[in-house]
């Protein structure tokens, strides 16, 4: 009779740290999401607004430059 009830005892707290633990990473990566498709919607617009010229340089990092240069190749050598 002890072991089921010290059983008991002691599912209770795990049941409730796994549902708190599920609702904080669940909350946790919604942001996440968020904050990335934030960043790719300002990339996006930095393509749209800018080209790259002085005039109107991008204001995405070196890496994103690099990313959109590989793009353009791409594109330019399939449609050859």
């Amino acid at each position: 009779m002890f072991y089921i009830l010290a059983t008991c005892l002691l599912q209770a707290p795990i049941v409730v740290i796994v549902i708190a633990s599920y609702f904080i990473a669940s909350s946790f990566f919604g942001v996440y999401e968020m904050a990335v498709d934030t960043l790719f919607l300002c990339f996006l617009e930095d393509l749209e607004r800018n080209d790259g010229t002085p005039e109107r340089p991008y204001f995405m990092s070196k890496g994103l430059q690099k990313v959109v240069g590989r793009m353009q190749q791409f594109h330019e050598d399939r449609d050859d």
